[in-house]
């Protein structure tokens, strides 16, 4: 989101050793539930062997912004938009979102101002907490409420479950939930990584590391280094086996590509099926009279060098030349040469290849 304190244009964490934010003891929410402590402080020991540095982190700011969602003004924004719905004598309504939302009825101008001047105080703490981190590492739930804890208080069951979490909408962050382990009932344990907005695809890495994917360098929790800032960088967009999570994305990585956005192509292509045995498609621009499509693309960010050696990987029948993206912007892609999609199946209606290919996997 423009204008973000949080918000940063870099999609990925910089070339430096892994810099983990873990939460102070004195600032953590337990409410009693002795196993999920117990499995926290595993999941805090795996994090702080893995990662080169970590700093302690006061979360009661970020705890703060948190109960704003709820319980602050925001609510009357809600109650805009559908509280007349919900006086309404025909709608039926959870009687716990319907008490919510009316509740929002209470807040005056003034109190959505002063929400407003509160949340930006603790956004400029939030930018302070997130500067020398690559990620905070958070439980993602703090306890298990009971069927019959939550029946008896929805509200405040609900509220608990999303501690740690709530904060990040108010602040405008990014984050991801992985697990960790089971908790010593057998009941799921996991963490959640949080990191300025955007960075997205370097969270996604991080996850990845975490849960011990090891098409990625080393299996380890380490990212590659990326250049030093004020080298000249190069887009290229992807459309198939270099799409996150997919067979070849792991060289982009090994490279210290950047994520920069996920997008699709202006409706002048069609996408094929090579069928050549190496999980290729072929991206074409659509013919004289031959209807184009949208395809899904992802850009990514090189350094010169980087691109030097993946410029060396590219085969036949792929090369690389410019691709016009729907915003209009036009970048370097992958285009396949025509001669190669004779006979090739034309997939373009999926819309991407990661969706074909999801398709294709599921029996008819």
């Amino acid at each position: 989101v423009e204008g973000s304190p949080c918000a940063s244009t870099d999609a990925s964490f910089p070339g430096r050793p892994l810099v983990l934010g873990l939460p102070s003891p004195a600032s953590l929410r337990p409410f009693g539930d002795a196993a999920s402590q117990r499995a926290w402080l595993r999941a805090r020991e795996r994090a702080e062997a893995l990662a080169d540095e970590v700093i302690e982190v006061d979360l009661e700011p970020l705890l703060e912004a948190a109960t704003l969602l709820y319980d602050g003004p925001w609510l009357a924004e809600r109650h805009a938009a559908v509280g007349a719905f919900l006086e309404r004598g025909d709608v039926s309504a959870d009687p716990t979102v319907r008490a919510v939302i009316r509740g929002g009825a209470r807040f005056t101008a003034v109190d959505a101002f002063a929400g407003q001047y509160r949340l930006a105080a603790l956004s400029r703490h939030a930018e302070e907490v997130f500067a020398p981190l690559d990620a905070l590492v958070v439980p993602t739930a703090p306890t298990f409420p009971t069927h019959a804890e939550v029946a008896a208080e929805p509200v405040a069951a609900n509220a608990r479950l999303g501690t740690y979490t709530n904060f990040v909408n108010l602040l405008d962050l990014a984050a991801i939930a992985v697990p960790a382990e089971r908790r010593d009932d057998g009941l799921p344990f996991g963490i959640t990584f949080v990191a300025p907005a955007f960075a997205d695809g370097a969270l996604l890495a991080l996850a990845a590391a975490w849960a011990g994917d090891r098409s990625h360098p080393d299996g380890a929790l380490r990212f590659p280094a990326s250049a030093a800032p004020t080298a000249p960088t190069i887009d290229i967009a992807v459309a198939g086996a270099h799409l996150t999570g997919m067979a070849r994305n792991g060289e982009l990585l090994a490279l210290g590509a950047q994520l920069v956005r996920i997008t699709r192509t202006a409706p002048r292509y069609r996408l094929y099926d090579l069928a050549d045995g190496t999980g290729r498609p072929g991206l074409l621009h659509a013919g004289v009279g031959e209807e184009g499509a949208h395809v899904e693309v992802e850009v990514w960010r090189l350094d010169h060098a980087a691109m030097g050696a993946f410029l060396a990987t590219v085969a036949a029948p792929l090369a690389i030349g410019s691709l016009e993206l729907e915003d209009g912007a036009v970048v370097h892609g992958f285009l396949c040469e025509a001669h190669a999609v004779a006979g090739a199946r034309d997939v373009s209606e999926h819309g991407g290849w990661r969706a074909y290919t999801a398709a294709a996997a599921v029996p008819a």
